[in-house]
């Protein structure tokens, strides 16, 4: 995976910060609230996967000895 596919999900999930914060600027609504869990579930699965990407990877730099 190359570094480029990294910053494009950091930038994606600084995007979807936006909108966290755009959404919760919205009047009471349980659509609202629905579509806020959406965003906060697919920015914690952004994370989690460069987390997940960035654990193989320095595996496979730093093979156990």
């Amino acid at each position: 995976m190359a570094m480029h596919a990294d910053w494009a999900a950091a930038i994606i999930a600084n995007d979807l910060d936006s909108m966290i914060l755009r959404i919760e600027a919205l009047p009471a609504s349980p659509y609202y609230t629905q579509a806020l869990c959406a965003v906060q579930t697919a920015k914690a699965k952004i994370i989690a996967g460069r987390s997940d990407l960035h654990r193989q990877d320095m595996a496979r730099r730093h093979p156990p000895l």
